[in-house]
């Protein structure tokens, strides 16, 4: 004889999987969420909230079995890809977009990249995060940093509203060159070749802390 249907799950079973379904949803990376679909009410891509950033400092890196859960600091938002190569700014734009839902803008050296970002007028480009390769022919990202923290310093620019650059480096593990890009004024320094996992701890531990201050 055939064996019996098995009994329907009790209500509160069913409740507690769909619970843990959509736990498991809004966890999974953004680079399956059309950017089409996202609320126009999120924080401005160039203001950063200083309780947001306070609250953040004491949380840790958020991981779910051992993965970095997707940072949801630039999902939407505008971002400043800056290098003199164009296949390496499409590729770094590129895979931006998918995986953290960014809206990448670009600039082909870091002269440009300075008189987007420090354009008196209000149409002055806003990014939430500035990507810039470290080292140049023309002008380095070492060098657009400094002049970037020296003209928000000149403006007095709230500590928490400063820009976050993210240096970019050639090389992974090149330690001397992450010093010097936090020493010219950047938050943080990661290779050009980075991954879901460490794109998003840099994005967790930048948006929980403000950027340097830089005499």
């Amino acid at each position: 004889a055939a064996a019996a249907a098995a009994a329907p799950a009790p209500a509160s079973a069913v409740a507690a999987d769909a619970r843990r379904a959509r736990t498991l949803v809004d966890h999974t990376s953004t680079q399956d969420r059309p950017l089409s679909k996202v609320s126009s009410s999120r924080t401005p891509a160039h203001r950063f909230s200083a309780g947001q950033t306070l609250r953040r400092s004491v949380t840790p890196i958020p991981m779910l079995r051992g993965v970095v859960l997707p940072s949801p600091l630039l999902f939407d938002q505008a971002v400043l890809v800056v290098d003199e190569a164009r296949y390496t700014r499409d590729m770094l734009r590129k895979k931006l977009q998918r995986l953290s839902g960014a809206v990448p803008f670009q600039a082909d050296d870091a002269a440009g990249a300075i008189e987007k970002l420090t354009d008196p007028s209000p149409a002055r480009l806003r990014p939430i995060v500035l990507f810039i390769s470290a080292q140049m022919p023309r002008t380095s990202g070492l060098e657009a940093t400094k002049a970037i923290r020296a003209w928000e310093r000149e403006h007095n620019i709230a500590l928490t509203e400063r820009l976050r650059i993210v240096g970019l480096l050639e090389r992974p593990n090149d330690a001397s060159g992450r010093d010097a890009c936090l020493a010219a004024g950047m938050d943080e320094a990661i290779p050009k070749q980075f991954d879901h996992q460490l794109l998003h701890a840099t994005l967790h531990r930048i948006s929980a802390n403000p950027p340097p201050s830089i005499a």
